[in-house]
């Protein structure tokens, strides 16, 4: 697809962001896929190094994702 043609497709997209109310599960683990899905549009997530050789984790909720985890949670958006 070319850049504008992409761009174009992009604008008519609904803009209005989900976040899930506090308390309330930012993430959903599905067996079926074997991978963590998100339930809205923005989640908070805290950052460290705690991974194996210091690789990046992201915690959210309670669960720590590895980057590759947190990287097909963001490709359902994709």
């Amino acid at each position: 697809m070319r850049p504008n043609a992409w761009w174009a497709l992009l604008q008519q997209g609904d803009e209005t962001v989900v976040k899930e109310p506090a308390g309330e599960p930012q993430i959903d683990y599905r067996e079926n896929g074997d991978r963590w899905v998100p339930r809205g549009d923005l989640a908070s997530c805290i950052l460290s190094d705690g991974g194996p050789d210091r690789e990046l984790t992201l915690l959210v909720d309670d669960n720590e994702l590895s980057l590759a985890e947190f990287g097909r949670l963001l490709a359902v958006h994709a």
